[in-house]
């Protein structure tokens, strides 16, 4: 759907393990549902493949290698100089930000517009190592695939539950709702509020039977209601403004066949006129010519007459003939 240009995209962000199936479910959705996908992982290591002498990417590249994260002020350029700007520049109903945030701490980055929800991608840690080593990956061997999984893993473990309570909140024994990275205390109704944009969805069957799961967890989440409603204002708005277009079509329209009935009526004005001129002309030629004739008869009489009068019968021709042969 064109979006118009005014319009701010829905943020989704992505979590799970590696080897949840992020990549492809997120590619589905992406072509379903009209969003962006944006891989950090994926979009990090093309701008060092691109260029690989910039500052940026000599300062990245071990982080890359090592399979570590980067700092955090190395990971806020990332995102305010490329993430970012490519997002919002996107032309989509949403964006899906796959594989952030990686540790409670990497959320404080992140400047653009706040999540609408997020999506958990859950699957068996033995299944997710067997899809790592699998589809391999950069040349490794099936070993190094596995113990580069084994660290991964083991850092998702440490930070995914510490994410998922920053955006679900937690509730104590007291029953009072708070942060618990920074300790804030939050309004009860706020935090069930949040609560319900993480959602957590089953990957451990195939990619087909994931999606759908992913469109059944949706359909039974309130808030992805109020994330569709967003979609259907806009295509209201879109409804509208083509509404808007068409009368005004119409309406030029109309007033484009009216103009062009009073030229048409102006030259038939101006034909009927030519015509009556030239007929009236034909008339006085035709009233000049019949006097000049009626003149030029009456002159013809009287040199007659006069001639006449002189004894003369008016054959010129026949009187030179009997002159010449004396045959009268």
């Amino acid at each position: 759907m064109e979006v118009p240009k005014d319009y701010v995209p829905v943020f989704i962000f992505v979590i799970g393990a590696p080897g949840a199936g992020k990549g492809t479910i997120c590619q589905t959705f992406a072509q379903q549902l009209d969003f962006y996908h944006l891989s950090l992982g994926d979009t990090l290591r093309k701008l060092v493949k691109e260029k690989p002498d910039s500052s940026f990417a000599q300062a990245v590249k071990p982080y890359i290698t090592s399979e570590t994260l980067m700092p955090n002020d190395m990971l806020r350029e990332f995102f305010n100089q490329h993430i970012l700007p490519e997002a919002l520049a996107c032309r989509h109903l949403g964006v899906l930000i796959d594989g952030f945030p990686r540790a409670a701490s990497q959320i404080s980055c992140w400047t653009g517009p706040a999540p609408r929800l997020v999506l958990f991608f859950d699957c068996p840690k033995e299944l997710a190592s067997k899809r790592v080593v699998d589809r391999g990956r950069g040349g490794a061997s099936r070993e190094e695939l596995a113990k580069i999984f084994a660290k991964r893993y083991d850092q998702f473990e440490k930070e995914n539950g510490r994410i998922l309570d920053h955006f679900g909140y937690v509730k104590s024994d007291e029953g009072v709702f708070y942060d618990p990275l920074g300790g804030i205390l939050q309004d009860p109704l706020e935090a069930e509020l949040n609560k319900r944009i993480v959602i957590r969805v089953d990957t451990s069957g195939t990619a087909e039977e994931s999606w759908q799961t992913l469109l059944e967890e949706l359909e039974r989440s309130t808030y992805w209601t109020s994330v569709e409603k967003v979609f259907d204002d806009l295509l209201d708005r879109k409804i509208e403004e083509q509404k808007r277009q068409m009368r005004e079509f119409d309406r030029g329209s109309k007033e484009k066949r009216k103009k062009v009935e009073q030229v048409q009526a102006v030259g038939v004005g101006v034909g009927v006129g030519a015509e009556c001129n030239s007929n009236a002309g034909d008339h006085d030629d035709g009233c000049e010519k019949n006097v000049d004739g009626h003149k030029n008869s009456n002159d013809n009489k009287i040199d007659k007459d006069k001639k006449m009068e002189d004894g003369y019968d008016g054959d010129d021709d026949q009187s030179e003939v009997c002159e010449e042969t004396g045959d009268h």
